[in-house]
Parts: structure tokens; sequence; C-alpha cells
């Protein structure tokens, strides 16, 4: 019953920053609205995969205040909220781990939650949250920052 309660209020604190972050553009200050997404434009996206220096350091700030609270400030998986969490967090900066995953893995888990590729339900899906190139954006800062490590296969 404590496990229960007790991830019913990670549960909770996870759809509360969400909804936070839903209701406010940082960069404009606008209501910000989910941008629709369907194949063709997740395809075309991948090409244009954000590479620049402005596109990394917003890739910084949205992991920090998006996953950072999980996953910790360095991606070990040790964030302050990762003590509650059952299963774990998953460790990003494991490169080992990590190169075996695509970018449109990484994605799609960011975009869809963790129950979409096999994790934790505890992971929220971001797609309502964020907006595509925003969620490549972290893909892009994960791998150059936080695992430092290109897809290999697995």
């Amino acid at each position: 019953m404590r496990n229960a309660i007790l991830a019913l209020m990670v549960l909770l604190f996870c759809l509360s920053i969400s909804m936070i972050s839903c209701t406010k553009n940082e960069e404009n200050g606008k209501e910000a609205k989910p941008k629709e997404v369907n194949e063709v434009e997740i395809s075309e996206e991948v090409v244009s995969e954000p590479k620049g220096e402005g596109d990394l350091n917003r890739g910084k700030l949205l992991y920090n205040e998006k996953c950072a609270n999980c996953h910790g400030p360095t991606g070990h998986g040790d964030g302050p909220q990762a003590a509650f969490l059952d299963p774990k967090p998953t460790n990003l900066s494991d490169t080992k781990y990590m190169s075996t995953l695509t970018d449109e893995h990484i994605f799609k888990t960011i975009s869809e939650g963790g129950i979409a590729v096999g994790k934790s339900n505890l992971m929220p899906r971001w797609k309502f949250v964020l907006l595509e190139n925003d969620i490549w954006t972290v893909v892009a800062y994960i791998r150059k920052d936080i695992c430092e490590c290109e897809y290999k296969g697995s």
C-alpha cells in the first residue's frame, strides 16, 4: 500500500510539472499549443537534426528543466526524484548502453514516454509539452554532452 501511495505521489508530481510546463512557453510567454505530429514530419526531422551550439544550449536548458529531476543533472539516473522511483531512471551517461539506442528510439522514449519502449510507465510523454524540434535538441544534448556517444548498433 505504501509503495502504491508513493508511486501515485510521484505520478502526480510528474503530471503537475507537465501541466505547468504546458501552460507557458518560456521563450515568448505565450500559451503553448501542442504540435500535431505525423510520421512524415518525424522523418523530416531526423534529417534536420539540430547540431548548432545554440541548439545544444537549448537542449541543456530543456533537459535540466524536464529530465534532470529524475535522470540527474549529469544523466546518471540520480536526480532528486529518483529515490522515489522503481524502477530507477535510466543512466543516460552509460556510453555502452546508450550507443545501442538509435536517436529515433531516444526521441520516441521522450515523446511517447517510457511505456512506449518497454520502460517505466512513470516516464511521462513529453510530446504534449515539447515541440518536436525541442525533443530533438534534447536528444542531441544527451548524445553530445551526457553520454558523449553515437549509435553503434546493438
